[in-house]
C-alpha cells in the first residue's frame, strides 16, 4: 500500500523514548575524546587517550572507530559504554613490515557498504582500505591526487547512495568517488566557489549534505542528489558538525573557540551550548553522539532489479516495531512528534517489521525486473525511539 506523508506522520509516536546520550568532542591538541551530557552540556570526563583526535564514526558492529592522527592509528571504543577496546589499525614495531600500508597522517575513517574500513591520509592525499573484520591493509582505494583532492580531511564519508565523499582541505573541493571501485565520479562541490578549506561533512536523514567551510567561517549545504552549495550559517572556523537527535539542531564546533554552538534547521543561531573556556577541549576537530543514535540500514547492490535481495536494519529497539519505507523519489519532511527526524522518501510503501532481541531485522525480497533502470529510495524507522536511518538510494 502507498502511504502519504500525512498518514505516516499520524502513525508515528507522539514523543520519543528517552535515551541518555552524550556529545563527544575530539580534541586534537588535548589528545582525547571529551564527553558532555547531550541534554545539559555538562562535562562528563573523557572517553580515552587519543593522540591527535580526529574523526569518530560507528562501524557495522556498533563500535566507535576513532582516528589518532599523531600516532597514525585507528582506535576502537565500545559503542555503548565508551570503553577502550584497543587498536584496530596500527603498525607493529616488532615486525619488519608496516601493517598499516604506510599510513602517516590519518584524518578520517569510514566504513563502506561492504563493511571494509576506508581511511583518509592527509599527507599522502589518498584513501586506504582495510578489512572490516580485523583491520588488515587491503590496498589503496583512491590514489594520490585523484579527483583533484589535496589534503583529504576528517569529513570523508559514504553518502546515501553508497559513494565516497572526500573533502580536500588544501584543494577547496569535495570529490565524489564510486563506493565500489574508487573511480572518480564528479565534483560534489567544485573548487572556485564558496568552499574554503572544507573539514567535516554530515548528511541529514533526508539526504541534505552539510559541509564545514573552515577558512571563510561558513557551513554550506547541498540538496539531495546534488546541486549548487548554499549558505546555511556563518560560524567561526567550523571543524566538526553533528545533528542533535533530541532536537534536530545542528551542533558545530571550532578549533578556535573549542566550544559547541547550536543552529536551528533553518540556520538560525540559537546560542552557545558548550563554552570553550570551560570545556577542557583544545583544538576541537570533530563531534559525535554516544551511543549511536541512528538506525543502520544496509545498501543494495547496483543492478538489483529482478534478483533476490537482502537488506538489514540494525541498532533498533530490541523487540520493537520497525518500518521500512520504499519509494521512487526523495522527500524532505520533518516527522511530527520526533524532533530531528526527517522522512526522506516520497509517497512510500511501508513494510512493518519487528526487531529481534538485538534490535535487528532482515528483509529478503525479489525486486521486480520492471524496476530496472530506476532509483529506489529506502529509509528505516524505529517507532519505539523515534529514530531513523539515512534515506539511502540504489540504482536498480
Amino acid at each position: 500500500m502507498i502511504f502519504t506523508s500525512a498518514l505516516l506522520l499520524s502513525l508515528w509516536p507522539i514523543a520519543p523514548a528517552a535515551v541518555p546520550q552524550e556529545l563527544l568532542v575530539s580534541g586534537y591538541n588535548s589528545d582525547a575524546l571529551h564527553r558532555f551530557d547531550l541534554a545539559s552540556g555538562a562535562p562528563a570526563g573523557v572517553l580515552g587517550a587519543v593522540p591527535g583526535a580526529q574523526s569518530a564514526r560507528y562501524g557495522p558492529d556498533g563500535d566507535l572507530y576513532v582516528v589518532s592522527e599523531k600516532s597514525s592509528r585507528i582506535l576502537r571504543f565500545d559503542g555503548h559504554t565508551g570503553a577502550a577496546l584497543g587498536e584496530f589499525v596500527a603498525d607493529d614495531p616488532l615486525t619488519p613490515i608496516d601493517e598499516t600500508g604506510g599510513l602517516t597522517a590519518p584524518t578520517a575513517a569510514a566504513f563502506g557498504p561492504g563493511g571494509d574500513l576506508f581511511v583518509a591520509d592527509f599527507a599522502g592525499d589518498c584513501v586506504m582500505r582495510y578489512r572490516g573484520s580485523d583491520g588488515a591493509f587491503l590496498g589503496i582505494f583512491v590514489s594520490a591526487g585523484d579527483g583533484g583532492i589535496d589534503g583529504p580531511d576528517a569529513g570523508m564519508v559514504f553518502g546515501p547512495e553508497g559513494d565516497l565523499y572526500v573533502p580536500g582541505f588544501n584543494s577547496n573541493n569535495v570529490a565524489r568517488f564510486d563506493g565500489q571501485s574508487g573511480a572518480f565520479v564528479e565534483q560534489a562541490i567544485p573548487a572556485g566557489g564558496e568552499l574554503a578549506n572544507p573539514r567535516a561533512i554530515r548528511f541529514r536523514d533526508d539526504g541534505w549534505m552539510y559541509v564545514a567551510s573552515w577558512a571563510n567561517s561558513r557551513v554550506l549545504r547541498v540538496p539531495p542528489g546534488g546541486g549548487p552549495a548554499e549558505l546555511f550559517a556563518q560560524t567561526l572556523r567550523p571543524t566538526g558538525l553533528v545533528f542533535d537527535p533530541l532536537t534536530g539542531d545542528l551542533l558545530v564546533t571550532s578549533d578556535q573557540h573549542n566550544g559547541v554552538r547550536r543552529y536551528a534547521a533553518d540556520g538560525t543561531y540559537l546560542g552557545k551550548f558548550i563554552l570553550g573556556s570551560a570545556s577542557g577541549v583544545d583544538g576541537a576537530t570533530w563531534l559525535a553522539i554516544l551511543p549511536d543514535p541512528r538506525l543502520r540500514l544496509g545498501w543494495l547492490e547496483p543492478g538489483s532489479a529482478g534478483v533476490q535481495n537482502e537488506i538489514a536494519i540494525r541498532n533498533g529497539t530490541a523487540g520493537g516495531a520497525l518500518l521500512l519505507a520504499l519509494g521512487l523519489a526523495g522527500d524532505s519532511l520533518g516527522l511530527l512528534g520526533c524532533p530531528g527526524a526527517y522522512l526522506g522518501v516520497a509517497s512510500p510503501v511501508l513494510l512493518p517489521l519487528t526487531a529481534d532481541g538485538e534490535g535487528a531485522a532482515v528483509v529478503t525480497a525479489l525486486l521486480p525486473g520492471a524496476l530496472s533502470g530506476t532509483t529506489l529510495w529506502l529509509q528505516a524507522f524505529d517507532g519505539a525511539s523515534c529514530r531513523t536511518s539515512w534515506a539511502v538510494t540504489a540504482s536498480l
